[in-house]
């Protein structure tokens, strides 16, 4: 080989080399940079949209919480620390009484004792037209203590003249003793 030849091989091979370096330490780490930048970009923006979507629902979320805070205000005065039931179970036949019900009966159940709240079951049956029941029931409502109706059975009599037997099965609720000195 001549020394021209072995000059441009020379030259070549060092054109090579530092092809090969640039490429290496230069380009390569630079696209994998590229690359982290342009993830963390899109994962940013990503994490910006659903801010943004959840910044817009909060307004939504507080006017629900006062709802809710509203709606669990009176839990304590709706469910009393003794059983109170003598009170309740008159107001309910004055009502029934209000309403004109006939032939009602109120049974009271034996209490059911949990941790942190107690239920009495109270089995109630009358007659009356569905109207009279259902102010009756509209009535439940606005009791002044938490009240969860768990059966209603209605029951035409049979000559059709439009009274309605009723039967209904609901929980009245206090809470324990060992809660109501806390």
């Amino acid at each position: 080989m001549h020394f021209w030849q072995k000059q441009q091989l020379t030259i070549v091979i060092i054109a090579v080399v530092v092809m090969v370096w640039f490429v290496l330490v230069a380009y390569l780490p630079l696209r994998q940079g590229k690359m982290q930048t342009e993830e963390a970009a899109l994962e940013h923006s990503t994490h910006q949209m659903r801010t943004d979507s959840e910044l817009k629902q909060l307004p939504q979320l507080k006017t629900q919480l006062k709802q809710i805070e509203r709606a669990v205000a009176n839990y304590e005065a709706q469910v009393p620390s003794t059983t109170q039931l003598g009170t309740f179970l008159q107001q309910m036949a004055e009502v029934m009484n209000t309403y004109n019900l006939k032939g009602h009966l109120i049974e009271p159940g034996d209490e059911v004792t949990t941790k942190k709240l107690n239920s009495i079951p109270v089995n109630i049956k009358c007659t009356g037209n569905l109207r009279q029941i259902f102010e009756f029931f509209k009535s439940l409502e606005k009791f002044d203590r938490a009240i969860r109706i768990e059966k209603v059975q209605l029951r035409n009599d049979k000559d059709f003249t439009g009274e309605v037997k009723m039967h209904t099965k609901l929980y009245v609720y206090c809470t324990p003793e060992n809660e109501r000195a806390i």
